[in-house]
């Protein structure tokens, strides 16, 4: 049994969409979300392809070529540390954490960094793109925040880097 301290009539949709799930297909991240596995894996597309960077850099990449073919979430943070990010290092982590798992939760007390992270997560998925989105698999990204202003926050910030696309669902100030 799960217990939120949210009102149940926010949930009340998804809830429904969730019991209309065939009892063969598994609910997404059941395995951490029920059975509470704590071991998480690297996503399948980004486990042996390279990621471009270059979108969230601010200290430039040394010119060797062959570095920018070889970053990909296993190996990043040895070639790049939060200085070439402009992050601290807890941003850091949270950065390598996201990208080796297929499930992320970032947290924290107000003013920590969490929209700032969730922006430039957004920004490095989106740019890359191709790593997850291909043929006929043309996947949204889903964002999901606790209040209503948090989300608007994080549409605004994605707004600036992603010009259409964006739908919101939920009820505007």
């Amino acid at each position: 049994m799960v217990e939120s301290p949210a009102f149940f009539e926010a949930y009340q949709h998804v809830m429904t969409a969730l019991q209309t799930l065939p009892q063969t297909v598994p609910i997404p991240f059941s395995k951490y979300l029920v059975n509470a596995v704590t071991k998480t894996k690297v996503p399948k597309y980004l486990s042996t392809n390279s990621i471009n960077f270059e979108v969230l850099l601010k200290k430039p990449l040394p010119d060797d070529i062959r570095l920018r073919n070889y970053l990909n979430a296993h190996n990043f943070f040895h070639y790049l540390g939060p200085q070439h990010f402009g992050m601290d290092q807890s941003q850091f982590i949270a950065l390598i954490n996201t990208l080796q798992s297929d499930l992320a939760i970032i947290q924290g007390p107000p003013g920590t960094g969490k929209t700032y992270m969730g922006l430039r997560i957004a920004k490095l998925l989106l740019s890359n793109d191709h790593l997850w989105r291909s043929g006929n698999d043309q996947r949204p990204m889903l964002v999901v925040c606790y209040t209503n202003h948090a989300l608007d926050q994080f549409l605004e910030g994605i707004s600036k880097f992603l010009k259409d696309g964006i739908v919101r669902v939920g009820s505007w100030k």
